[in-house]
């Protein structure tokens, strides 16, 4: 074997060992982004609950989200509208005294899970979503 094949070979696995490395480290990030995204949406409902719950304030419950989602936009951009903090909401009403797994999820799964009122049904699709690794797309069928 002349020394340029086997340069080639060598520097070949070095490069797929490389590739590998960068395709695993970007999956990982995308996962853990996911994770603090998911908790974000969590903290950002409870808060807003405990808000609502314990201050007697005038403004109604829309009111009050929708001065959030208006400060919240201007400052951070999309992401923050009304219909979205009303899902932060209920997501953290959904999982408050429940499961935690929910943090394994993405929040896409989240919204469609959260959406089911039997909790046993919740739970089973909650695990059997992330035991079965479920696509969205496949959690909605």
């Amino acid at each position: 074997m002349s020394d340029i094949v086997k340069q080639d070979e060598v520097f070949g696995n070095y490069y797929n060992k490389i590739n590998t490395l960068i395709l695993k480290t970007k999956k990982n990030v995308v996962k853990n982004v996911n994770y603090e995204m998911v908790e974000l949406y969590f903290e950002i409902g409870s808060t807003i609950n405990e808000l609502i719950e314990n201050y007697n304030f005038e403004a109604s419950q829309n009111e009050i989200i929708k001065s959030f989602s208006e400060k919240l936009s201007r400052e951070f951009g999309e992401g923050f509208s009304v219909p979205n903090l009303k899902k932060m909401k209920k997501f953290y009403l959904t999982y408050r005294t429940g499961s935690t797994a929910w943090n394994q999820l993405s929040w896409s799964h989240n919204r469609l899970i959260m959406n089911i009122d039997d909790e046993n049904k919740r739970n089973f699709y909650l695990e059997e979503t992330i035991k079965s690794n479920w696509s969205v797309r496949q959690l909605e069928r």
